[in-house]
């Protein structure tokens, strides 16, 4: 974060004016042009059809005394960031109070600079969490989570005894505009994910414990779990659902994504064979990826992994030649991968092809743990990738400061290594999501147990929201 004084004086008068990087402050890594005056004239991003985007990079907190975890990121279309997750305390001047009932759900606005908008929470007397979150077209803020206990006005009741999955939609300046429960009534329900569908619409993901309502394809049943996949129109009433699994095995859900022709894709976790995969079940606990149509039903799915354990965790994307970029953890070796497996666990990358079938995948890490909480393609064809690692490996950009750090990667499109970075303080940090930005860098959010840093918002106590906006090649 020390950055060495450089000369202000060279040709300021055509610059007068001109809005500057945040890293030019006054301070700029004299290596890095995008942290310059010429970044000004010479960017152009990729994904910005043609405008132009200043590069920025900076660090901030979020939240206030009590605790907050479960961070979810995503860049917004004014190129600022929202922010979900969950917290114990009320903080800020939110829209909506915290229900002091426990853990609340709690959401963010970030502007392109990482200043604090706005802050709402929700939730009720039970708990309450976020899992998921995507933007839609609008910019309307889609939210999809899990609570035991009803709160609100629900378009559909809360059914249950014990977690029902939940959704939510709000508009960009962090007004509720629906919420509606789902879900089976006497067990466990959960919206692991969600994104909006080609037609407008939206799409959940997550897992249910059993058989309810009139779905596409039935519950697998048993005492387990299966995916959970549903549609509901924009206003918030239900389409379809549909399950997927086998009777005597568990399966959760952790991530959709639209696939071409209006399909989409779904992956997860197993820890047993079911169906007809195009790749087999190897053994343990198996990463799952599968493809439905805009109706619920099953094309096809395919297992990863080996004889070890392999689970998936966040932000997964569809990336540009109709691929699936997805991430995660396992703990002993498998495939042919890029960069071999180190020990303990490691985070794991994949890229399966449209068909289903692995285009690569590679492990990175210490020989302690090591986990990956999201990966996601970049406008040039390589991959942001966030997590969470115990020790130091590689030939970091920052180091590692001991404890859990929250970790970036860049790979190439062939799943090679870039770079890699360590955030954090001396207590436990956690990178828990991602989002590839508009300037062609990555924005990382996670949990901090303690401040560190230059942030834009200081750290304000017990474990708070962390979200690092670097530039493309990493540098912060």
């Amino acid at each position: 974060m020390t950055r060495a004084p450089i000369r202000r004086n060279i040709m300021l008068s055509i610059f007068a004016g001109l809005a500057l990087p945040a890293c030019f402050q006054p301070f700029c890594l004299p290596a890095d042009v995008s942290c310059s005056v010429w970044a000004a004239l010479m960017y152009r991003s990729p994904q910005s059809s043609g405008s132009s985007v200043i590069p920025v990079s900076w660090l901030t907190f979020g939240g206030g005394v009590g605790n907050e975890a479960e961070t979810l990121l995503l860049q917004t279309g004014d190129n600022g960031y929202v922010l979900a997750g969950t917290s114990t305390a009320n903080f800020g001047s939110p829209i909506v109070a915290h229900s002091g009932g426990g853990l609340d759900i709690a959401l963010i606005k970030l502007d392109s600079n990482g200043n604090q908008v706005w802050n709402t929470f929700a939730g009720g007397s039970g708990t309450d969490s976020a899992f998921g979150i995507a933007i839609a077209n609008n910019g309307d803020i889609l939210i999809a989570g899990q609570s035991s206990a009803t709160f609100g006005s629900p378009l559909n009741s809360f059914g249950g005894v014990a977690q029902e999955a939940l959704i939510m939609r709000y508009n960009s300046q962090g007004n509720l505009l629906w919420m509606t429960f789902f879900g089976y009534a006497s067990d466990n329900d959960s919206a692991r994910a969600i994104v909006q569908a080609t037609d407008g619409n939206i799409l959940i993901a997550g897992t249910s414990a059993g058989n309810f309502g009139s779905p596409v394809n039935a519950f697998s049943g048993g005492v387990t779990t299966d995916f959970l996949v549903a549609k509901f129109h924009s206003a918030g009433s239900l389409i379809w659902h549909t399950f997927l699994g086998g009777g005597a095995t568990t399966q959760d859900a952790y991530a959709i994504a639209n696939a071409a022709s209006g399909d989409l894709y779904v992956s997860g976790v197993t820890n047993a064979d079911f169906g007809a995969p195009i790749n087999p079940y190897v053994g343990s606990q198996e990463l799952v990826f599968a493809r439905f149509n805009s109706t619920g039903n099953l094309l096809w799915h395919t297992f990863a992994g080996g004889g070890g354990n392999d689970f998936p965790y966040g932000r997964t994307a569809t990336t540009q030649d109709d691929g699936y970029v997805m991430s995660g953890l396992s703990n002993a070796s498998w495939g042919s991968p890029v960069s071999a497996f180190t020990a303990g666990d490691d985070m794991v990358i994949l890229k399966f092809n449209a068909n289903g079938s692995l285009a690569f995948n590679t492990f990175h890490g210490s020989t302690g743990i090591d986990h990956a909480y999201g990966a996601v393609p970049r406008a040039d064809g390589t991959f942001c990738v966030v997590g969470t690692s115990a020790m130091t490996w590689g030939s970091p950009l920052q180091a590692h400061n001991g404890n859990n750090e929250i970790t970036g990667i860049a790979l190439a499109a062939n799943g090679s290594l870039l770079w890699n970075s360590f955030y954090g303080s001396t207590g436990p940090d956690n990178g828990l999501s991602l989002t590839a930005t508009t300037d062609g860098g990555c924005a990382l959010g996670g949990q901090a147990g303690n401040a560190f840093g230059q942030p834009v918002t200081t750290f304000a106590g017990g474990d708070d929201f962390a979200v690092i906006k670097l530039f493309a090649d990493g540098t912060l």
